[in-house]
């Protein structure tokens, strides 16, 4: 297998589009502050390529390219896996020159689903250059809590500001859902990534997903029920001309039963099945999914 080229051997960013955003907002990158940042996600990393040899075989056996592609593939997905901590730090350090770039498809579905206030939740999914969604909803102005799996404990404010846009909720808290309806009493949005599913008992259920049979795990959806919230999908790419591309959907209503309520969960994975097919080498949730049958079938997807 093709040892993967970029920062872990180079120091540089790994591939077109991260150097180009760096030129055009005038960035180095090899200043000190995001070597910094490198320095401290380097264990991470070295997690990644350390599995470097594991990728091709995890390729064969989910069937995901044809068997002469997969070694190529899985260089093409440690890359991405790389590339997605080149996009935090642009989050994190360059925060107000992405803002000034976003480009917004979709934005009706967002008013429409807002309807004058934040009390809706966001399912994103774990595609492309998803860390850019936290630039791209700033520059909606949107207020927001997001339910993670949290490192750093320090991470988590406790009682913030009501004038702080986005805060952060740890899953592993016992009492996040509660946190969750306490953020949407102070007019925030509540951002789930249900394709990566982390801790709890959630439900499971099966859908059919790029021509396989999947089974989603969900709390999200009886969360939306209890609280009648509608669900909003959306994610974030690097668009042309060095622009952050944000895409919405059209806003799943308010659940009336469990029977609705599971059908959303239906419905939002049969939204993603376009763009994840057509960029499936940067999707971070096929390796841990609930697959059935994975390798007696043939996948739907690009070899882009």
């Amino acid at each position: 297998m093709a040892e993967p080229t970029g920062l872990f051997r180079h120091g540089g960013p790994l591939n077109r589009s991260v150097i180009e955003v760096f030129t055009s907002l005038g960035l180095d990158a090899g200043a000190p502050v995001l070597r910094a940042f490198f320095d401290a996600e380097r264990p991470a990393l070295n997690a990644i390529f350390r599995r470097r040899e594991q990728w091709p075989g995890l390729f064969r056996e989910f069937s995901l390219f044809p068997e002469e592609e997969c070694d190529r593939a899985a260089a093409r997905y440690l890359d991405w896996r790389a590339d997605i901590l080149y996009w935090k730090a642009l989050t994190r350090i360059y925060m107000s020159e992405l803002e000034q770039r976003v480009v917004v498809t979709g934005l009706d579905y967002f008013r429409e689903a807002a309807g004058g206030s934040f009390r809706f939740m966001l399912l994103p999914f774990h595609i492309r250059q998803f860390p850019l969604l936290t630039p791209a909803l700033k520059s909606l102005s949107l207020r927001y809590a997001t339910i993670v799996s949290v490192n750093n404990p320090d991470d988590v404010v406790r009682n913030p500001p009501r004038e702080q846009p986005g805060i952060l909720l740890d899953s592993k808290d016992p009492f996040v859902l509660l946190r969750a309806r306490q953020a949407l009493g102070q007019d925030r949005a509540v951002i789930v990534y249900p394709d990566l599913p982390r801790g709890g008992n959630p439900a499971k259920i099966p859908l059919r997903f790029l021509g396989r049979q999947l089974t989603a795990h969900s709390s999200w959806h009886l969360f939306c029920l209890s609280e009648q919230l509608p669900a909003v999908p959306c994610f974030a790419t690097a668009g042309p001309g060095n622009t952050v591309q944000l895409t919405i959907g059209k806003a799943l209503p308010a659940p009336r039963d469990e029977n609705e309520a599971t059908d959303m969960v239906r419905r939002l994975y049969a939204y993603y099945e376009e763009p994840v097919r057509g960029t499936l080498i940067q999707w971070e949730g096929w390796a841990e999914a609930s697959w059935t049958g994975k390798t007696s079938s043939t996948w739907e997807h690009s070899s882009s």
